[in-house]
């Protein structure tokens, strides 16, 4: 088995992203946004409502802070969840992963076994589409793919339990093909899971959390609650 698999699975048997989504609800989504939409009783759209005019930017404020957020859990505390796991995969330091003079761009990387795959992560509030520059050549190969959708309308307060809403995790069996013309400017390139890529078992194969259905050329991903 490649190890691109191994850790794929590895991903899907821990639960490490679910954990790290739990602990974000559970502790660092009150600080989101230096915590000023609680310290002042604001929704967190009725916050950034003052500065914003278009909910798509308010929208893709949330998604930015998030992944930040997330990443920072990913980092410096992964590895000790996976040592609880009994796994054997582990996530490397840039530090040591730059030495090997690795240059293609990545968000993270995982090793497993000796060998080493690096991914990059892709957080999304829209409904089975995922948006962001990827039309760099020094892409990696591998990405996963977070759909959410934070509820809004609530204060943050000292727990959030479910305000990620339902939550589709998953992976791909080889570089996605964004759709969309990138420019100077713009790099509004989009990607869906579509029929002629992916078989239904494909679906099943390459989703850590959640499930899909065929909605004619494209899979509707339907996300689930952390905690059911």
């Amino acid at each position: 088995m490649s190890p691109t698999k191994k850790i794929k699975r590895e991903l899907k048997r821990t639960g490490l992203f679910q954990e790290g989504l739990k602990h974000l609800e559970k502790t660092e989504l009150q600080y989101i946004l230096d915590g000023k939409p609680k310290k002042r009783g604001l929704s967190v759209k009725d916050y950034l409502s003052y500065f914003e005019g278009k909910q798509g930017e308010i929208t893709g404020k949330v998604t930015v802070r998030v992944c930040d957020m997330f990443m920072d859990w990913l980092i410096f505390d992964a590895n000790e969840f996976l040592r609880n796991q009994g796994s054997t995969m582990r996530v490397l330091s840039r530090k040591l992963v730059a030495s090997t003079k690795y240059t293609a761009e990545y968000d993270v990387c995982f090793e497993i076994d000796g060998e080493r795959v690096c991914f990059e992560i892709k957080f999304s509030q829209n409904d089975s589409v995922f948006r962001g520059s990827t039309h760099g050549k020094n892409k990696v190969d591998d990405f996963i793919f977070i759909g959410f959708k934070l509820n809004q309308d609530i204060i943050l307060g000292e727990t959030n339990y479910g305000i990620l809403g339902d939550l589709w995790i998953g992976t791909t069996k080889e570089k996605p093909e964004f759709i969309g013309q990138a420019t100077d400017k713009s790099s509004n390139t989009v990607f869906k899971y579509k029929k002629q890529d992916y078989s239904v078992e494909d679906m099943e194969e390459y989703t850590i959390f959640g499930s899909s259905t065929l909605k004619r050329t494209n899979y509707q991903l339907i996300g689930k609650k952390l905690y059911e």
